[in-house]
């Protein structure tokens, strides 16, 4: 089973690291129960916390995680599930 996450850092933003302990939970907690993380992103994330599965986000956050969504839909990962 495939579960996924979004994460769109924003560096311009005081707190955009804060979220990556929270994708390294969701990882391990996969890992112990045979899932497979997938994290839709912009960026190519440097984690064990799952695979990246990267497109192209527009800046705003609530744009981003709508674009994200739908790109991961529309793509062949999405199938597998």
């Amino acid at each position: 089973m495939n579960i996924v996450s979004f994460y769109a850092p924003r560096p311009d933003h005081p707190f955009f690291q804060d979220y990556t302990p929270f994708l390294e939970i969701l990882g391990e907690s996969c890992r112990k129960y045979g899932h497979k993380h997938i994290i839709i992103t912009d960026a190519q994330l440097e984690t064990d916390a799952g695979k990246s599965f990267v497109t192209d986000l527009p800046k705003p956050l609530m744009k981003a995680a709508i674009a994200g969504q739908l790109a991961y839909l529309k793509s062949d990962h999405a199938k597998e599930d």
